[in-house]
């Protein structure tokens, strides 16, 4: 008898959530803070896909939507928030996913773009996916797991017809931007920092109305948070901590030496690497001039003895290098990625580069999954 009123107490605990006012969903939809979850929730169903936003109403951009310009410009800038998610069908047999890249900013929707070249993918592709826009992303079947998040500076326009495309051009300037301290710290205490203008660090504490530039006669090519610490690398290899307070570089490393023109910096294991990149060409150019890479050396970083060790094999790692930020992948755990490698933008093109054997060569796509793309529902 006892189980008997257990399961009817079950049945008129249970909820018919389609069956809810219609009034209710919006008000549902206004919790959901993050990009994701706003899309999982409005694949659920064409009445709650109808009845919600497509983006969230409480963004990390909402404080900081215009920027001022930099200086030698009168243009003023827009932040766009990137985020990197790993995503995987859960009835797959295998553990396998796949790298997809969102970007978007509270005056424009949602994006997907190429982690090469930080352009949409409809710009990027010369054959793009059939549906390229999120509003046709079908991630209900899917599981997502976010790996890290950056920020890019785009050119800010109103013109209408430039609506499309314009806001979504990265500043060709600019090698990277990040928003530092973290997301969970407050505004007041934010700052910008930007690798712009042939790689010349300028920083713009969130709420001034004018960049400073940092009083130093190194340009740098890459910065990272390491260790909640944030660190760029000079021409010549040699990494420093940046104080966010006093804004002084206090130099972490001994020169490295490297003769390639460009350096990036990856975050791998809890070690700080140096991809030095051989390039012909002029790598600092806008992004759409041509320029390859003919050569890779990978150097990490010793902390302990403050010397530089010289790397051939990354562990069943590799490492994506973007246009605005870096990261490692294991392997095994993603379609396409082959171990030990390195993937970049070389020659207009995604390429990679292995280290086992020093070869070039087209890479297997590992971004984004094909099957994502599937039209649900009409706008």
């Amino acid at each position: 008898m006892s189980t008997m009123n257990e399961e009817d107490n079950k049945k008129k605990e249970s909820v018919e959530w389609l069956a809810l006012p219609k009034e209710l969903w919006p008000l549902i939809s206004k919790r959901l803070t993050t990009t994701v979850d706003l899309l999982h929730f409005r694949s659920t169903c064409s009445t709650w896909h109808s009845s919600t936003p497509s983006s969230p109403t409480a963004t990390t951009t909402t404080a900081f939507p215009l920027l001022p310009p930099p200086p030698d410009s009168n243009i003023k800038l827009t932040l766009f928030e990137t985020k990197l998610y790993r995503i995987h069908h859960p009835s797959s047999s295998s553990s396998k996913g796949w790298i997809i890249l969102l970007s978007h900013n509270d005056s424009f929707p949602l994006r997907i773009f190429d982690p090469f070249t930080n352009l949409p993918l409809s710009l990027s592709h010369t054959n793009p996916p059939p549906f390229v826009s999120p509003s046709h992303l079908n991630l209900l079947n899917f599981n997502l797991l976010d790996l890290l998040q950056s920020h890019s500076l785009h050119h800010h326009t109103h013109d209408f017809q430039l609506h499309l495309l314009q806001p979504f051009m990265p500043l060709p300037e600019t090698h990277k931007a990040i928003l530092f301290p973290s997301l969970t710290s407050s505004v007041d205490s934010r700052k910008l920092f930007a690798l712009y203008n042939h790689g010349k660090l300028h920083v713009l504490k969130i709420g001034d109305h004018n960049w400073t530039i940092l009083d130093d006669p190194n340009c740098f090519d890459d910065m990272i948070v390491h260790n909640g610490q944030l660190y760029v690398v000079d021409k010549v290899g040699t990494i420093s901590w940046v104080d966010s307070e006093t804004l002084k570089l206090v130099q972490f490393s001994p020169m490295l030496c490297g003769l390639g023109k460009k350096k990036r910096l990856v975050e791998c294991g809890g070690w700080l690497y140096v991809v030095d990149m051989y390039i012909e060409g002029e790598p600092d150019s806008p992004w759409d001039m041509y320029w390859e890479v003919v050569d890779v050396k990978v150097h990490r970083l010793d902390e302990e003895w403050g010397r530089w060790l010289d790397v051939k094999d990354l562990g069943g790692y590799s490492f994506v290098l973007g246009k605005m930020f870096t990261f490692s992948l294991l392997a095994q755990d993603y379609y396409g990625c082959e171990p030990n490698s390195l993937y970049f933008f070389s020659a207009k093109r995604a390429s990679s580069f292995t280290l086992n054997d020093s070869r070039f060569k087209l890479p297997n796509r590992f971004w984004p999954c094909p099957s994502l793309f599937q039209r649900k529902f009409n706008l």
